[in-house]
This record gives structure tokens, C-alpha cells and sequence, in this order.
């Protein structure tokens, strides 16, 4: 139970970095052509600086967004951990059994 609480909150996590990357990268975007106009050239460098670290910090988020895995992926890698061989033939006898057992059953 607590794992699949975890789960929940990283994808949470993943979810906020994605947004956030959005909008700070598509800001920093929209207010760096903004400032290539000419009548902003009394505040351009101070600006600049700014749009400069918003687009650090919205390379960061991104980063986090395509590095944290998703809820699908979490659950995949945990299902992957015991999908091994040996439990798939044990999977395999088993369902052979309930076929045997509901064919007796039948008859």
C-alpha cells in the first residue's frame, strides 16, 4: 500500500515538472522576442538576465519531467521485477490446473 502511495506522489511530481516547464520555457520564449524590440532598450539587460535564469530553471524542470518516470512506467518496472521465467511457467502450470480442474468439474 505505501508503494503505490509513493507511485501517486512521484507521478504528482512528474505532472508539476511538465507544466512547469511549459510555461516558464514558453515565457521565457515570449518575453525574450519581446525584449529583441527596440523600445525596450532601457531595460533590456536587466531583463535579460532574468529571462536567462527562467529559462535555466525551465530546462531543469524539463529535465525532471523526461527523467521521472510516470505512473505506467513505475508500475511496468515493478511488474517487470517478478516476470521472470520461472514465475511465468509456474503461471502457466498453474492455469493448465484451473483448465484440468474446471474440465473435471464440468464433467
Amino acid at each position: 500500500p505505501v508503494w503505490f502511495y509513493w507511485v501517486d506522489i512521484i507521478n504528482a511530481v512528474n505532472c508539476f515538472a511538465i507544466c512547469s516547464a511549459i510555461i516558464l520555457l514558453l515565457g521565457a520564449g515570449l518575453f525574450g522576442f519581446m525584449f529583441m524590440d527596440d523600445v525596450f532598450t532601457d531595460e533590456r539587460e536587466r531583463f535579460s538576465k532574468i529571462i536567462q535564469k527562467v529559462a535555466i530553471v525551465g530546462v531543469i524542470f524539463l529535465l525532471a519531467a523526461i527523467f521521472i518516470p510516470s505512473k505506467e512506467t513505475l508500475i511496468e518496472m515493478k511488474i517487470a521485477k517478478y516476470a521472470t521465467l520461472e514465475n511465468a511457467e509456474w503461471t502457466a502450470d498453474a492455469i493448465k490446473d484451473l483448465v484440468d480442474y474446471i474440465a473435471n468439474a464440468i464433467k
